[in-house]
């Protein structure tokens, strides 16, 4: 029952996957990027299917109106880190 218990504990849970995306969403709001943008929706869409749905996000998202694309990975393994970065279009 306690191998049960420490393989569940490997993954994040429904609370911890919603602060990693709150913590983005702070970002976006610190850096005045207003979710009004098609490729924000876009974003959080992901984001939600991340927290209801507890499955792995990686995603690319143009981001004409900024000449950028969203990269992001959300995984639910504790081990590995959520990224969502903006990175230049030439």
């Amino acid at each position: 029952m306690s191998s049960t218990h420490e393989s569940q504990s490997k993954y994040r849970n429904i609370d911890e996957r919603r602060t990693e995306t709150l913590n983005i969403i702070y970002q976006l709001r610190e850096n005045k990027i207003s979710s009004n943008y098609p490729a924000i929706k876009k974003l959080f869409e992901y984001l939600n299917e991340y927290v209801v749905k507890g499955t792995s996000q990686k995603f690319t998202i143009p981001f004409p109106e900024f000449k950028k694309k969203i990269k992001g990975t959300l995984p639910i393994h504790k081990m590995e880190k959520c990224v969502v970065v903006l990175k230049h279009i030439d």
